[in-house]
């Protein structure tokens, strides 16, 4: 009849470019309301700042399967949002990862003053080579004659190794909407690999390891100095 045509179903098609607008004004909003500082939130992170998590996994499911979920209890509505094709599993999982990022760059340490960055290509030894300090600069006489100076050469072995941990959101804090446990969570797990890095960094120096033959403090390296106690 034409009434049932009227209430039929209709099926929406979302496009993948609306799916990836979608998860990435999801993630803003949701980061937002974490309190995850977000730059430059994406366009329409707004609608989501005030979506519980609940809310936005029915969104989910809805947008990308086409089905109702008006008559689902909250954890059929979860476990439907976590199995699916991982819209919403994706959202979490990149509030988490700002949460974390964030938490890591802004832990207190000091390494990174002293030190530089590099990479590997692989996980194999590595080899850095690195010039010494040049020698002093001479005076020059009348013949306006220069002098060749002369620069050490030296080489340490350098490597790369994977450190880690899981750690997971559960059913009932998604329910709960904890959005402490969405931040908090991931910026503790941040903070410590920071922290961790500083400490490795520092252990180096405490181990005093070899360097080009001697040991990195060394009266070879020339960078001893007595300390009186007294």
């Amino acid at each position: 009849s034409k009434l049932a045509q009227e209430r039929a179903p209709q099926h929406v098609t979302v496009t993948v470019d609306e799916m990836d607008k979608f998860r990435s004004a999801a993630t803003d909003g949701l980061a937002l309301r974490a309190g995850v500082l977000v730059d430059k939130p994406a366009e329409g992170a707004q609608e989501f700042r005030g979506k519980r998590m609940l809310r936005l996994a029915a969104d989910c499911v809805e947008r990308e399967s086409g089905k109702s979920t008006r008559n689902m209890n909250d954890e059929e509505l979860v476990r439907e949002a976590l199995t699916g094709t991982g819209a919403f599993p994706g959202i979490l999982s990149n509030v988490a990862n700002k949460s974390m990022t964030q938490a890591y760059q802004t832990a207190p340490t000091t390494y990174q003053l002293w030190t530089a960055s590099g990479s590997n290509s692989d996980f194999k030894d590595a080899t850095r080579y690195r010039l010494g300090e040049a020698d002093e600069l001479e005076k020059v006489g009348q013949n306006g004659e220069f002098k060749a100076g002369e620069i050490s050469e030296g080489s340490v072995k350098t490597s790369v190794a994977t450190y880690g941990k899981t750690f997971s959101l559960t059913r009932q804090a998604i329910v709960n909407d904890d959005m402490g446990a969405l931040k908090t969570m991931p910026s503790i797990y941040g903070a410590a690999a920071r922290r961790m890095v500083n400490k490795m960094v520092y252990k180096i120096l405490a181990d005093n390891p070899t360097i080009e033959g001697k040991n990195l403090f060394s009266k070879d390296h020339n960078n001893l100095q007595a300390v009186d106690i007294s």
